[in-house]
């Protein structure tokens, strides 16, 4: 039983690699319009290259439509990770 269980939940585990350069704005280029340069560059320099952390960081940056929007961003992305 505890092989099983070794092999299911082993088999389950996603390891998600960092990104590079090129995958990380062909990624950004799906929002199309909706990040300028500053908002691509912005989400570059605070989630770095890790998958996840882009995702919740434009996530967090599309949320927010007020003025100091990368400062606001920025908050809700830190309480999110």
């Amino acid at each position: 039983m505890e092989i099983i269980q070794y092999l299911i939940l082993n088999s389950l585990y996603t390891y998600a690699y960092p990104f590079d350069n090129d995958s990380i704005n062909a990624i950004l280029q799906f929002a199309g319009n909706l990040f300028s340069a500053e908002d691509r560059a912005f989400i570059q320099r605070v989630a770095g290259r890790n998958p996840y952390l882009i995702q919740a960081m434009s996530a967090s940056l599309l949320e927010t439509n007020e003025e100091e929007r990368h400062s606001i961003a920025a908050d809700r992305f830190y309480d999110r990770i």
